[in-house]
């Protein structure tokens, strides 16, 4: 089986309203010339909802032809994306998006299109560290493979610091344990290969909670970090 890669970067978004009033607002911010985004509701699976993002967005360009005269280009520029959204707790919902743009401004405007009132949207950081050490006692797990792994910035005195990266072929981990020794140990990023339900499985995890993943779809693995995860908002 080809293994696809997929991307992901989590968010939380804080609103006063349950989750099915969410999708409900959600759903009514469809798509729009006038707007020039919208969302559409794709499905429902394990607690997830997924959603559809479109954004449509004329561009201008002004530029000189050969001959020396000014000329204006305008095309579309179109950008989709598919986002999961599932509730932590009444309030408070976490979102993941696949391979989102660099800019989520005019998302974001689109959320505001959608909820009306207030709510917050703010990136979601990862204890990578925390989360790995719960991993290794996590049930059905085996054949478990760290292939990489690098630090955060680990300070020697108050000049000097350092950050260590591992390659290994078996547990990058315990060889960067062995380098820091009694130095407190907080991983940056973390690669690792493992068999889980009878099939390989890979994930990428950094501390800003980039996911990259392949063996297993978008909202298997979610469900799957999260029952294990231990993340706060920034």
């Amino acid at each position: 089986t080809i293994m696809r890669n997929i991307r992901l970067r989590a968010f939380s978004l804080r609103i006063g309203a349950e989750v099915g009033q969410v999708v409900s607002m959600l759903n009514s911010a469809s798509f729009s010339i006038e707007d020039g985004s919208g969302v559409e509701l794709l499905d429902e699976e394990a607690g997830f909802y997924i959603f559809r993002y479109h954004e449509q967005t004329e561009i201008i360009d002004n530029i000189t032809d050969v001959y020396g005269s000014p000329q204006r280009n305008s095309y579309l520029q179109y950008i989709s994306f598919k986002f999961y959204l599932i509730e932590l707790s009444p309030g408070l919902l976490q979102v993941f998006i696949e391979s989102p743009p660099k800019s989520l401004k005019q998302f974001v405007s689109t959320l505001r299109r959608a909820f009306l009132g207030a709510f917050s949207f703010d990136a979601v950081k990862l204890d990578v560290y925390e989360w790995y050490k719960r991993f290794k006692d996590f049930s059905g797990v085996t054949r478990v493979r760290i292939l990489k792994a690098q630090s955060s910035i680990i300070n020697i005195d108050d000049d000097s610091s350092f950050r260590i990266a591992v390659e290994s072929s078996s547990n990058a981990i315990v060889q960067m344990e062995r380098v820091v020794m009694d130095r407190k140990l907080s991983l940056d990023k973390l690669k690792l290969s493992f068999f889980y339900q009878h099939t390989e499985r890979v994930v990428e995890l950094s501390g800003a909670f980039n996911i990259i993943l392949s063996g297993w779809s978008a909202v298997e693995s979610l469900t799957f970090i999260m029952s294990v995860r231990s993340c706060e908002s920034i």
